[in-house]
């Protein structure tokens, strides 16, 4: 599922923030790694660290929501970690610019209290282990 078919989905409502500096910084990491695999496993943990912060939070059902999770620029997708039905899905824009860079969070109706899982989500850093 594009950006464009998640942003116009009846499915999801979303939210968008810029994009915490040490998460924009892992990205860059990545995508400047010559050996896709090693790309990967850096979006892999980022994608885990998302599914940490959700499971390790005290919100009522927060563990047993799934995650996925798109990175790409404004071209294309450098990765797509996702099932594109989960009932998290977060895309990473990344730009030239830090400050352009966007996240942005699609929670599908009904997967729980929404207005607290953005505000969970909110700009949060999840880069911890990938930066050294």
């Amino acid at each position: 599922m594009s950006y464009q078919a998640l942003n116009t989905s009846p499915l999801y409502s979303h939210r968008i923030c810029g994009m915490a500096t040490p998460l924009v910084q892992a990205i860059r990491t990545a995508n400047g790694k010559t050996e896709a695999s090693d790309s990967e496993a850096i979006y892999t943990t980022i994608k885990r660290n998302f599914s940490q912060i959700l499971s390790s939070s005290s919100l009522a059902g927060a563990a047993t929501l799934s995650l996925g999770l798109y990175v790409g620029g404004a071209l294309r997708d450098y990765s797509v970690l996702s099932s594109q039905d989960e009932d998290i899905i977060i895309y990473l824009l990344l730009d030239v610019t830090d400050i352009d860079s966007k996240q942005m969070t699609f929670v599908k109706n009904g997967a729980g209290n929404t207005p607290a899982i953005f505000q969970l989500l909110y700009k949060v850093d999840a880069s911890a282990g990938v930066l050294a």
